[in-house]
């Protein structure tokens, strides 16, 4: 199903002037340069080859299923200035009703365990002639076919919840790996999932224990693959109690899992408190919001979390290709000014994040740390530096955003779509960043009066 593009036009170009080197008389007397590489032409991402899904959310925002009223999705094919503001009254397909809005997708497809559990799903959404979303091609498999699990002379029985796991592509893309902790957060379920039909290939449970002078685990943690190297990482916190108001005594954890077939953990490595207590996204994996990203050397970044004076701070921490620990003293993101939501990888040493500023002016009575607070903006890191510049728009800051488990951006064909959500003027809209030239435009509306939470880049095959 994959698809290849060629550049035809760089390949037509190369033809013509070998063509005219070879007719043309030799009028430079410089020679060619010896053993000059030649670099191999690599596939183009297109644009056209993408439709983008927009979430939005009545009343207030969603994520961790905060709001009860439901989100609505709409598809289009273009997030340009010169497309017609986005409907949603009336409009869209009502998703939460059946599945959740945290969701893993590849392609043009999602997977995930629904709202009421029970079951591991994959489905597509597709468009009828008037405009509406509908479910397409849906897949369920019960998890009733999994394995019970021998845990210490007990027989144990594997479940996974909505929203509550972590999840790895491997096998080169075609087996979906599921991680999530039991109900007592005490012991870390796996599966692995024929990516095409569901169907359960294998379960287990991580031999994995608690650190010593600890109690329960996340409830997901974050697993990521490492192709170069191979292996699995899984990012665990290690506390006492259940949420984050303990964050100044959790344990940021890393177990090393180096072969995924057998799914053996052969080391567990403690990171510096200094350096981050907790990983964003514990709770419900990178289910909605992306808090992992690779660089071109393929070093690990991962957003994480510090706590001082009951106040939540981010960190940016590296850990380079084949190491199995971060380093130490580094982070991208000193002084921060809150928690640190999204990180998203734009190439050259350059990251965009979603982060909080818990100082930033809010309206009266409105918490800080509140899904709906005003708070929350968009910034260039410089990775090698450890600099950070607003995202501008004809010299101006983007406006601040409400929604702190919100992921409106998606980076696609060389440019950054970065969606704002002002829940206090109930507008929404995109702006493009073109990753090149650095330039900032306008991009499409949305409908006021709803809460804008999510955009996703479907890659859809033709």
């Amino acid at each position: 199903m994959k698809k290849i593009k060629f550049v035809l036009m760089a390949f037509m170009a190369c033809v013509m002037a070998v063509s005219f080197t070879a007719c043309e008389k030799d009028d430079d007397p410089t020679p060619m340069e010896p053993n000059v590489p030649v670099e191999p032409d690599v596939p183009v991402e297109d644009i056209a080859d993408y439709r983008f899904e927009l979430y939005v959310c009545p009343v207030k925002h969603g994520g961790m299923s905060m709001n009860k009223n439901g989100t609505f999705v709409r598809s289009v094919t273009s997030l340009n200035a010169d497309q017609p503001m986005v409907q949603f009254t009336s409009k869209g397909y009502e998703l939460t009703s059946k599945y959740t809005m945290e969701s893993i997708t590849k392609g043009e497809y999602h997977y995930q365990v629904p709202e009421k559990g029970g079951a591991f799903v994959k489905f597509r959404f597709a468009v009828d002639a008037s405009g509406d979303e509908y479910v397409a091609d849906e897949v369920s498999v019960p998890q009733a076919g999994m394995k019970e699990i021998d845990v210490n002379g007990e027989k144990v029985t594997p479940t996974f919840a909505g929203r509550k796991y972590t999840h790895a592509w491997i096998d080169d893309d075609k087996t979906l790996l599921l991680m999530g902790t039991n109900g007592d957060k005490t012991m870390v379920f796996w599966v692995k999932l024929n990516e095409e039909n569901m169907q359960i290939i294998d379960n287990g449970v991580l031999n994995l224990t608690i650190p010593e002078g600890y109690t329960d685990l996340s409830t997901s943690g974050i697993l990521t693959y490492r192709k170069e190297s191979g292996d699995l990482l899984y990012f665990f916190i290690a506390k006492n109690g259940e949420g984050i108001t303990d964050a100044e005594q959790s344990k940021l954890c890393v177990a090393v899992i180096p072969d995924p077939k057998t799914m053996k953990v052969t080391q567990v490595n403690e990171v510096d408190a200094n350096l981050a207590l907790e990983s964003t996204a514990s709770a419900y994996g990178e289910l909605m919001q992306n808090t992992v990203m690779y660089d071109e050397n393929g070093n690990l970044y991962l957003a994480g979390l510090l706590k001082k004076d009951g106040i939540e701070y981010g960190s940016l921490l590296r850990m380079k290709a084949g190491a199995t620990n971060f380093d130490a003293g580094y982070n991208a993101l000193p002084n921060p000014e809150g928690k640190l939501h999204t990180i998203q990888y734009l190439g050259n040493g350059k990251a965009l994040v979603y982060m909080r500023n818990h100082k930033a002016e809010l309206a009266s009575g409105v918490k800080p740390t509140g899904i709906d607070a005003v708070n929350n903006f968009y910034a260039i890191v410089d990775l090698n530096s450890s600099t950070r510049e607003r995202v501008k728009y004809n010299g101006t800051d983007l406006p601040y955003c409400s929604g702190r488990f919100s992921q409106r951006s998606v980076i696609v064909a060389g440019k950054a779509y970065i969606g704002i959500a002002n829940k206090e003027a109930l507008s929404a809209g995109v702006y493009i960043y073109d990753i090149a030239s650095g330039k900032v435009e306008e991009g499409v509306k949305l409908e006021s009066g709803f809460c804008f939470d999510i955009i996703r880049a479907m890659k859809v095959e033709k």
